[in-house]
């Protein structure tokens, strides 16, 4: 997972790289046949020929894509003489991935073909800076009747919060699920009524109204800490619903979906993470049908569509 401190100190890190600097973006996704048996390598050896890389730096990139266990969509790499930064990305990036032709500006000492974009000079930050700028990063607040957790979502990637609601009392969180609406003045069967109903329900109003200003208060701290742009909610509606209440207006806005919990309890990151990508897909496009219509609305007489692309073509 690439923290927002990681993102802050490969920015800087980048900035050091003495030049000529080898910038190098490759498809490494193994669903793909075509990266089959470390394919991407071959790309990459390529490339380099093409730029008329120094052969002892290709040979020290070949080395590392030849051995190096690469989980991810898309690998950013950066050399320079002495030092390589890796950079696996869960995301597919527009300029490395669908492209048909292949094309080579010597000038610009750039290689851009299916599957690979390689530049020789100046590090070539532009599809980087796209990914780490341009995706949102989510925190997903998830609920079980055991406890809560929050998980970040980054570039297809995911990692539970493990310091996330330390301060919860699990012991008073599973008694307070147990007594959800519908159920929580029929315990054991036996109805409580008159006055004691009344204390009961006052104690157990002012118990959960601390209990959820307490967690809005730390998922604010979280917000900040993480670098959430976006929220989602999981869990039993009755508690989501009265979570999203307690929650600052600047983070209730940013809460993109609430979806139920998982079948059973503690689920692993993973399964997370594979009911929620549709999710993030159907979001991701509601925002930017979003984003259409505010630029309609600030230039009107802007055209927008179909007719344009054919204008263009």
């Amino acid at each position: 997972m690439i923290g927002n401190g990681e993102v802050l100190r490969l920015k800087e890190a980048l900035k050091t790289l003495t030049l000529p600097t080898l910038s190098l973006y490759l498809d490494v996704n193994p669903a793909k046949p075509e990266n089959a048996g470390r394919a991407y390598a071959l790309r990459a050896k390529d490339a380099m020929k093409a730029l008329k890389v120094p052969e002892d730096l290709a040979e020290r990139v070949l080395e590392v894509l030849r051995h190096e266990v690469v989980q991810a969509k898309t690998l950013a790499l950066f050399a320079d003489g002495k030092r390589l930064e890796l950079l696996p990305l869960g995301v597919e990036l527009p300029l490395v991935s669908g492209v048909k032709t292949a094309f080579l500006d010597e000038k610009e000492s750039r290689l851009l073909t299916d599957g690979a974009l390689a530049h020789y000079g100046e590090p070539f930050l532009l599809p980087l800076i796209y990914a780490l700028d341009e995706y949102e990063r989510y925190g997903v607040v998830y609920v079980d009747q055991e406890k809560w957790r929050v998980f970040e979502l980054f570039l297809g990637e995911v990692e539970e919060v493990r310091d996330a609601f330390l301060a919860l009392d699990t012991e008073a969180w599973r008694r307070l699920s147990l007594d959800a609406p519908g159920r929580r003045f029929h315990l054991g069967g036996i109805s409580r009524g008159g006055a004691g109903q009344d204390l009961f329900a006052k104690r157990l109003a002012a118990w959960e109204e601390r209990f959820y200003k307490t967690l809005a208060h730390e998922l604010e701290r979280l917000w900040e800490e993480r670098g959430f742009t976006r929220l989602i909610l999981m869990g039993p509606e009755e508690h989501t619903k009265l979570f999203l209440g307690y929650l600052p207006r600047r983070l209730k806005e940013r809460v993109a979906a609430e979806l139920p919990s998982l079948p059973h309890p503690g689920a692993a990151p993973g399964e997370v993470l594979k009911r929620l990508e549709p999710v993030l897909e159907e979001v991701e496009r509601r925002e930017e049908v979003r984003l259409l219509e505010r630029l309609k609305e600030a230039y009107p007489k802007a055209v927008f569509g179909p007719e344009v692309l054919a204008r263009v073509q």
